[in-house]
């Protein structure tokens, strides 16, 4: 595959929903005849139609976690340059339509790093930093990954600091470091419920 694009839904709602959610989908991965985690072997067990079968689930909670407010579990696809959202609708939609998603998407070549969770529930990330090749050096291997706006400016300073100062301290840092960092992209989907 070319570019990864990496996306990490959490699905949440009632726990016994969930939990039938979560089996079903480890079901059609694990049956008896393969171990299949493509979206094209997914989408033929679930009888959904994909217009790109492009990917595969790269990781898929064993257990719902429980909460007071909600339970939840993740899946994490890797898909061909960019997000590919529409199997998790397609199967909410068809089969736990009681059930919502959000998801924290990227894929750094394409400056895809996006994520529907408005409220920070789930994904307490603003920044992104990545290399900017795909070797990684001692400079950069220790700076990659999520941030929140106070996590960066701790890496980079201890005091209270301006809007200006940071944005040229990213600069200098990206010139640094030789990496990329993006700010997060947020996409309103409405409340995120899936429409029939």
């Amino acid at each position: 595959m070319a570019n990864y694009c990496c996306t990490q839904y959490t699905i949440f709602g009632p726990y016994d929903i969930c939990k039938k959610c979560l089996n079903k989908i480890q079901s059609w991965i694990l049956d008896d005849s393969q171990n299949d985690w493509s979206l094209y072997g997914i989408s033929k067990k679930a009888n959904i139609k994909l217009d790109n079968y492009k990917g595969e689930i790269n990781y898929i909670s064993k257990d719902v976690e429980e909460n007071d407010e909600y339970s939840n579990f993740m899946i994490e696809l890797q898909t061909a340059w960019i997000p590919r959202h529409d199997i998790i609708k397609l199967i909410l939609n068809k089969y736990f339509p009681d059930l919502e998603y959000r998801y924290l998407s990227e894929e750094p070549y394409n400056k895809i790093f996006e994520s529907n969770d408005i409220n920070q529930d789930f994904y307490d990330v603003e920044y992104l930093i990545s290399s900017i090749n795909d070797e990684y050096n001692y400079l950069n291997e220790n700076i990659c990954g999520y941030y929140t706006k106070n996590e960066l400016e701790d890496l980079l300073f201890k005091d209270n600091i301006t809007s200006e100062i940071f944005n040229d301290s990213l600069d200098i840092l990206k010139k640094m470091y030789k990496v990329n960092i993006q700010y997060i992209k947020y996409i309103s989907e409405g409340n995120n419920k899936i429409a029939n």
